[in-house]
């Protein structure tokens, strides 16, 4: 007998929430300690194969687990991170370099890179709503038009849900009033922070910025968790279809592992000790 296509995706999720970043790894981790678990367990080479054909069915049910809990969601939370096959000194040099990447700037590090940037939409609880793959050379911007656009029509199928548009909240990246207006026209209401360079006008404007910068710090976390424990920076693939395959997998385990919390009725992103 074959390893079942369930069976797979498990070992994809499981490997991607205990930090097997490599394959290879997990392959051996499983071969020594949960061999009893998966007795039919696959070459890693044809396990590589499979992952990566299952990509479509992962991204479905990611899919289906963003809508479940962007119902329930009061804000949102936008913003980006970057997902990098090369650092700016090792581009001409990268073995294998993937010909969709392309140099884009991350501002936290303060250095350019080569490879992709992951755009989220985050609940008020931590949940990954919806998400963007995209070259890393797209405007944050030009995507979040994407973005809020698909947000509007999914609340407005929703309406019956919904007294009032849910707003969506966001870093000084996207400040604009034209983004904000066109958000607006479709029903959705978004809040961005203004640059701290420009000096609050008026009274009370300070303590404004503070409370939008503490409900930010929602999506700061998410992204921290996907940094830290599923090390969603560096995938480490070769090909488009690898990062994608890589993302989705990372996503995923960490969308299984919220709502796995909430039915043990512990804090959904409390997702350390869950893959333990």
């Amino acid at each position: 007998m074959d390893l079942t296509d369930p069976e797979v995706i498990t070992l994809s999720g499981h490997g991607e929430g205990r930090s097997n970043d490599s394959e290879l790894s997990l392959h051996r981790v499983v071969k020594k300690d949960y061999l009893h678990l998966f007795p039919n367990l696959i070459c890693r080479s044809r396990y590589h194969r499979r992952r990566k054909d299952l990509m479509g069915i992962q991204r479905e049910m990611l899919r289906l687990l963003m809508n479940r809990l962007r119902l329930l969601a009061d804000w949102l939370a936008l913003n980006s991170a970057p997902i990098t096959t090369a650092e700016s000194p090792r581009w001409k040099s990268a073995g294998m370099p993937i010909w969709a990447a392309e140099a884009g700037f991350s501002p936290s590090k303060q250095q350019f890179f080569l490879g992709f940037r992951l755009h989220l939409l985050v609940s008020n609880t931590g949940a990954i709503c919806d998400f963007v793959l995209s070259p890393a050379n797209v405007g944050e911007r030009r995507v979040a038009e994407h973005l809020l656009a698909v947000e509007a029509q999914w609340q407005a199928r929703q309406s019956a849900f919904f007294a009032r548009a849910r707003p969506v909240l966001a870093d000084n990246g996207y400040c604009g009033d034209w983004l904000a207006g066109l958000f607006g026209k479709n029903g959705g209401a978004l809040w961005y922070a203004l640059r701290r360079s420009k000096k609050a006008k008026l009274e009370g404007e300070t303590a404004l910025r503070a409370w939008h910068r503490g409900l930010r710090a929602r999506i700061e976390g998410v992204f921290s968790s996907l940094e830290d424990q599923f090390q969603i920076e560096e995938t480490r693939a070769r090909s488009v279809w690898g990062v994608m395959t890589r993302v989705v997998a990372k996503l995923l385990s960490y969308m299984v592992g919220f709502v796995a919390n909430e039915a043990l009725d512990r804090p959904g992103t409390a997702l350390k000790s869950l893959y333990l």
